[in-house]
């Protein structure tokens, strides 16, 4: 009795031993597949993130070019425009360092007070006819290409406003270094309009679709900036990593520009220079 006693405490312990020796196994090899499969769904999920900048430049070293690209940028013929924007906004054409910059500002003044319904600020009398007749929407009570000028305003026809805007009658009147097309009085419309409700948006629609220049399509949110000089220097420093990308043969700086047009620009491997687009 005491021996088959003995015998089946025997074979209990070692059904026990085999047990653990199975329990260790399977905790090993589950603890295995734990670690397996989430790096496998990483891998499937998660795929490598490229960094916005990899180079030689250190961040001391990247900031001081940019501060140099700054200041060249600062004195060089680009910042003409920042003074035909400060024009705009101040009503003051005296901020224009030349005649040209003067006359584009003395004509986008005038869109200003349509837009704020300043007609009787407008000098010319047809001109100031023009605008009480668009901001009553009473085009019937023009004639000829003035009908047309103001249909194609109210109905934000660029297109239009082009062909009724070339005529001899208005050229007396409006001296600009260029001709009407629908690129260039999309800017009018812009203009127009963004006074008239005071909003960047309302400008830029009419901008963003066009073959403007940057100067052009950035013109919007300079001239209703809440902030101009933040803005500007913002700018310059997105300016300087777009040509500090072609100097340094480094396209990866282009991921630090903060300005949309700007970095669809640089990003734009055709595009070796700034003044290609400027």
């Amino acid at each position: 009795m005491f021996e088959r006693q003995r015998l089946r405490f025997v074979w209990l312990r070692r059904v026990r031993i085999l047990i653990d020796c199975i329990m260790k196994v399977l905790r090993g090899v589950i603890g295995v597949l734990l670690v397996i499969i989430p790096l496998f769904a990483f891998a499937e999920e998660k795929p490598a993130i490229t960094p916005l900048y990899s180079g030689d430049l250190s961040d001391k070293e990247l900031e001081q070019k940019i501060k140099f690209s700054k200041d060249i940028l600062q004195n060089s013929g680009y910042l003409e425009m920042f003074q035909l924007y400060r024009a705009i906004r101040d009503e003051n054409v005296s901020a224009c360092p030349n005649d040209e910059c003067k006359r584009l500002a003395s004509n986008i003044i005038l869109l200003r007070y349509g837009g704020e319904n300043r007609c009787k600020d407008i000098k010319n009398p047809m001109l100031q006819e023009l605008c009480v007749a668009v901001n009553a929407s009473r085009c019937e009570d023009l004639k000829d290409w003035r009908k047309g000028f103001c249909d194609a305003t109210l109905k934000n026809n660029p297109d239009a406003l082009a062909q009724s805007s070339n005529n001899p009658e208005l050229s007396k009147i409006v001296d600009l270094p260029f001709l009407f097309n629908k690129d260039t009085v999309s800017v009018g419309l812009g203009i127009y309009y963004g006074y008239k409700h005071y909003s960047p948006l309302a400008c830029e629609r009419f901008l963003k679709d066009t073959k403007l220049p940057l100067r052009w399509k950035l013109s919007c949110k300079f001239i209703f900036s809440q902030d101009f000089e933040k803005d500007k220097d913002e700018l310059l420093t997105d300016l300087s990593l777009f040509i500090l990308s072609r100097i340094e043969a480094k396209p990866a700086l282009c991921g630090r520009i903060k300005n949309g047009l700007v970095k669809d620009a640089c990003l734009d491997a055709t595009i070796k220079d700034l003044s290609e687009v400027w």
